[in-house]
């Protein structure tokens, strides 16, 4: 006896059960039967769709052609379409598909989003901008366009900064038939920006992609990306407490990405909250193990605790994974200088000159990969703040302060240009010039305890105790609660000296 046949409805009806469960193995095999049974443009959209959750790309393509064959002005074909060829990347092709679903359809928030993820896939922006705005304007209680929009903000902001940067520094090559050395002499000259009154927190493209922000976390309190790039965004522009405070509500939802462990632990380290980032970097890596540049952040940050043995074995583990990261070399070189430091008994003065020995060779290594990424990268600051620290690790100070004095050049919010300025003309004795740079640094990053240490320890230094003690104070106050103890007792020590 034959089997009765089901209808393709039934089929169709019994995919899309399946396909919302999740089991999408099990809806491809419902739509392809439906199909056999009756081709009908839903069942090839939805084929097309499950093909798509199960990474068959181009076979979900060819299911919406097939749709698009049956109907030609399928709106709902077109723009699965489109989106497709967005995945596949043939991004001219989707810009294509979708301005024809919005000609037929122009009151569609999906073409324009999707149409608007196109444009700034590619770059264009403002016209990803201009087409975020009308997806909004039909519907704004969609908290993922205002997201897309605040980062196609984000994106047009930091071209426009590139684009400034580029011109300043051509106009400084034309000085000279060098390019390196017109930049070095304009930049080393001062620590006035070479970008102007230009800077993250006060571009007005940066400020309403704040605002989307926070519209979008207002319409979805537990919007996992929009809490991350939002706090990648504060910690870009150094106000590192919020930062901190959207990462930890973005891993309440979601302890499964190293990145964001990763950019907690970073927030914190910029806040001298070294034992916290150590907890975090370790997070990441037991979901991450090979990451150079979260091996190089943790080994940094034990560096500052005082492990030494603990950094170099993580900074050993990042030059493993990564022989190219200049910034490795770096610490390993002063993780190595610590150890010279410590160097105690009859055969210290042995152990001295051999660790001496490799982290001058650390230096020079670190000098030589970010002097050839700075040729490539004209525009980083942090590559010069880094070999800077190189330079002066050797000693060169001279060099190290024009790394500095360039990085600041180019980016006015970089607190650790001036930190690092301040502690080279501290070893030079210029006392008050670091004073005002380590002031800069403070006034840039007013969260980090170790700032106001430093800083402290200059005024105590150039005989001013009420401000020493005044920052001693700040830094309590900023610090974690397990520093407080030790800032607590020098403080005491502070306030029993004699004033003169």
């Amino acid at each position: 006896m034959k089997r009765a046949r089901i209808d393709s409805v039934v089929l169709n009806q019994r995919g899309v059960q399946q396909f919302n469960e999740g089991q999408f193995a099990q809806a491809y095999e419902s739509f392809s039967a439906s199909l056999r049974e009756k081709p009908t443009v839903v069942a090839f959209e939805n084929r097309a769709i499950t093909l798509g959750r199960l990474e068959a790309l181009y076979a979900a393509l060819i299911d919406y052609n097939a749709a698009l064959m049956h109907e030609p002005l399928n709106t709902k074909a077109m723009r699965g379409r489109a989106n497709l060829l967005y995945k596949l990347g043939r991004m001219s092709e989707s810009i294509d598909a979708f301005t024809e679903a919005l000609r037929l359809q122009p009151e569609s928030d999906f073409a324009w989003n999707g149409r608007g993820n196109v444009y700034h896939r590619i770059g264009s922006h403002e016209l990803a901008i201009a087409d975020y705005d009308r997806a909004i304007a039909i519907k704004p209680t969609d908290a993922v366009l205002y997201c897309n929009r605040a980062n196609s903000r984000l994106n047009l902001a930091q071209h426009q900064h590139s684009q400034y940067l580029q011109q300043a520094l051509l106009a400084a090559a034309s000085l000279s038939s060098s390019l390196s050395s017109s930049l070095s002499s304009s930049l080393s000259s001062s620590t006035t920006p070479l970008s102007g009154s230009w800077t993250l927190r006060g571009n007005a493209l940066v400020r309403q992609a704040l605002g989307d922000f926070d519209k979008a976390l207002e319409l979805q309190p537990g919007y996992g990306k929009a809490l991350v790039d939002r706090g990648d965004l504060y910690d870009d522009l150094n106000e590192f407490p919020s930062a901190v405070r959207d990462f930890t509500a973005a891993l309440e939802f979601d302890k499964s990405d190293a990145k964001v462990f990763h950019a907690r632990a970073y927030s914190l380290q910029q806040m001298a909250r070294f034992r916290d980032a150590v907890a975090d970097y370790s997070a990441a890596l037991a979901l991450d193990p090979a990451n150079g540049h979260t091996l190089n952040n943790r080994g940094n940050c034990k560096l500052e605790l005082g492990d030494v043995a603990g950094a170099i074995a993580d900074l050993d583990a990042a030059i493993a994974s990564n022989p190219t990261l200049g910034y490795s070399f770096v610490h390993r070189g002063n993780a190595r200088l610590a150890l010279a430091n410590a160097a105690e008994g009859a055969a210290a003065a042995a152990e001295v000159a051999a660790n001496v020995a490799l982290a001058h060779e650390d230096f020079r290594a670190a000098i030589e990969r970010h002097t050839t990424m700075i040729e490539q990268q004209q525009h980083s600051h942090t590559m010069r703040v880094s070999r800077g620290r190189a330079f002066h690790g050797l000693g060169r100070y001279d060099e190290a302060l024009r790394d500095y004095e360039a990085a600041y050049a180019l980016n006015p919010d970089s607190f650790d240009a001036c930190n690092y300025m301040a502690r080279t003309r501290t070893a030079l004795g210029l006392l008050e010039p670091a004073l005002l740079d380590i002031t800069k640094a403070i006034r840039l990053n007013p969260f980090n305890a170790r700032l106001l240490l430093e800083r402290a320890e200059l005024y105590r230094r150039l005989g001013n105790l009420p401000l020493c003690i005044e920052d001693y104070t700040c830094a309590y106050n900023v610090c974690c609660p397990r520093d407080q103890r030790d800032i607590r007792t020098t403080l005491e020590k502070l306030k029993a000296l004699p004033r003169s």
